[in-house]
């Protein structure tokens, strides 16, 4: 396998949350797992998640970097090139990729590169774009033992607008801010919202940003299935692997992935993998972009409702696309009936 970026992945740039239920690939490297998980609706009520079997998970990416990149070079298999990725080309037998240093030929590509224009004006589309800071206080100020998994207590601007606060010791949290919309802010606006946050509901005024990290994730209906040909295979983001309704895409990732060498392992063409993404979630997440984009239905009512008026279990299996039809309607009878329901259509009509 040759495996080729423009350069080696390292550093703390990135910070993967998911929530998780018994033992998963990576939990060898998790920064920290928390069982006690807290949301907070708008107007302040807050709800502590019943006890289930999940928890929420938080890898950070210098420990993925480190693990993985050590895998890499352990590998016998595996030759990593440096190299900034230029074109590809698909002819009989083949598939050329040329980069700035060469040109290589292999049966199978597979590609994570995001470089399309998603054409906007044919799906639904909404970014999910973040600003985190990694504080240290002088003193103990967190409970590590418990995180706020959603907390909609700031302004939600016609947005849909949420903190969360990951402690990783008594002294250290990820305190972010995540905005669904299309406006991309500034980064002095995202700074104001998370200091007026750490200021307001965290009551800190003695501490330290250590590092920040940025971000802006697509959440949309766009098909990216249609990429994937008899010889290249697309992967992350390119395969549709960012959940449209909520923007998380780790474990989706890792289930495709999966999916992608039993393909292999079966001597079946690995597009037949695209099968994880089932036809009804795609059908749910459609029904809730196009009601937080056109319904104007607020959206942390509707994350908040969902797990005050549900078993939390329930919702992350919901969420984890891993339930049944039964288990769909119970859910789907504790949200605003007309407002999705005309959503729901909107989109079966499509």
């Amino acid at each position: 396998m040759l495996l080729i970026d423009k350069k080696e992945k390292k550093g703390n740039d990135h910070t993967w949350c998911s929530w998780v239920n018994g033992s998963h690939r990576y939990d060898n490297i998790a920064k920290k797992n928390w069982h006690t998980l807290n949301v907070f609706s708008n107007s302040g009520e807050k709800k502590v998640l019943d006890k289930n079997n999940y928890w929420y998970r938080m890898i950070a990416s210098d420990d993925f970097y480190n693990y993985v990149n050590g895998n890499i070079a352990a590998s016998q298999n595996i030759t990593f090139k440096r190299e900034a990725f230029v074109s590809m080309e698909e002819s009989d037998g083949h598939v050329s990729v040329t980069t700035e240093g060469a040109t290589y030929t292999a049966r199978h590509v597979f590609k994570s590169i995001v470089d399309i224009e998603i054409p906007k004006e044919d799906c639904l589309y909404v970014d999910q774009h973040f600003k985190g800071w990694f504080i240290e206080t002088e003193a103990d100020a967190f409970d590590d033992d418990e995180c706020h998994m959603m907390d909609f207590r700031v302004e939600q601007h016609g947005e849909v607008r949420f903190m969360y606060v990951l402690p990783t010791s008594k002294r250290k949290a990820l305190v972010e801010l995540a905005i669904f919309s299309n406006e991309i802010l500034t980064q002095s606006a995202y700074d104001a919202v998370i200091n007026k946050y750490v200021s307001e509901h965290l009551k800190l005024s003695n501490y330290k940003i250590i590092e920040t990290e940025f971000g802006i994730i697509p959440m949309t209906t766009h098909d990216f299935a249609q990429y994937d040909t008899d010889k290249v295979t697309m992967i992350g983001t390119m395969a549709g692997a960012v959940k449209a309704s909520t923007g998380y895409a780790f474990m989706r990732i890792q289930a495709h992935l999966d999916a992608v060498m039993q393909c292999i392992v079966n001597g079946e063409n690995p597009r037949k993998a695209q099968a994880v993404f089932k036809k009804k979630y795609k059908l749910y997440d459609a029904t809730m972009l196009d009601v937080l984009l056109n319904q104007k239905q607020s959206g942390a009512d509707f994350f908040y409702q969902l797990f005050v008026d549900n078993k939390s279990d329930a919702v992350f299996r919901f969420l984890d696309e891993d339930t049944s039809l039964l288990e769909d309607i119970k859910l789907m009878n504790t949200v605003d009936k007309w407002v999705f329901g005309k959503s729901f259509l909107r989109q079966v009509l499509k």
